[in-house]
């Protein structure tokens, strides 16, 4: 079914956007087996076997943060993460900003695909519940909420990359759903340092919006 609102916003039919996005990932697409993509059940061949997930839309409420950030590559580089993060953390703990509520979470202002890496923008960020003025290197930041497709994975460090192709190459034009104009962000719950197999717990989140009512699917 051609998404005809799909096909204005990316200039290319559903199909071809998948297609392109496919090919430069890791997924062999004809290994792709999707079912009932808002509850989905997914298996893909290649490196990397994604089975029992699951992608649900959710309206989440504004969330604060503060944050450090980072400008250019970043992909695969864990020791980036893990430094961002640590200053962050000894930082947070000094202004007492660490409650029950915390998250921790990598916000992600742009599209690696279309971006040079120089250029790429990331944020280590936690959530906070009272006022405070960073000063750099750190800085506060409004997370919008809204509608956003939530999927849980319990994968290694060289599994993110092919997880968000997925996502976006695949379940996203099939989702009924177009991305919103927020950043997507990685929700962790656990440390890796922690977990018998080096593993993160984490949600991905992309922020999404309906298609117009009526419009025809693939």
């Amino acid at each position: 079914m051609e998404l005809r609102i799909f096909q204005e916003y990316f200039q290319q039919s559903a199909s071809e956007w998948r297609k392109n996005k496919l090919q430069n990932s890791k997924i062999v697409q004809e290994n792709c087996v999707p079912i009932n993509y808002n509850n989905c059940i997914i298996n893909i061949g290649g490196q990397f076997d994604m089975q029992n997930i699951f992608v649900d839309i959710k309206d989440i409420p504004d969330m604060y943060a503060v944050y450090i950030r980072h400008i250019g590559s970043y992909k695969g580089n864990e020791d980036l993460y893990y430094n961002l993060f640590a200053k962050l953390f000894n930082w947070a703990k000094t202004h007492n900003l660490f409650t029950k509520n915390t998250k921790v979470l990598s916000l992600y202002n742009d599209f690696p695909e279309i971006t040079e890496d120089n250029k790429l923008k990331l944020m280590a960020c936690i959530t906070i519940d009272k006022k405070i003025t960073p000063s750099p290197p750190f800085g506060k930041i409004k997370i919008n909420g809204g509608k956003y497709a939530i999927c849980r994975l319990e994968i290694s460090k060289n599994d993110f990359e092919i997880s968000w192709d997925f996502l976006y190459g695949n379940w996203l034009p099939r989702s009924g759903y177009l991305p919103d104009d927020k950043p997507s962000f990685e929700l962790f719950y656990n440390d890796p340092k922690d977990h018998p197999e080096h593993k993160h717990i984490v949600d991905l989140c992309i922020p999404v919006k309906s298609l117009e009512p009526g419009a025809g699917h693939e």
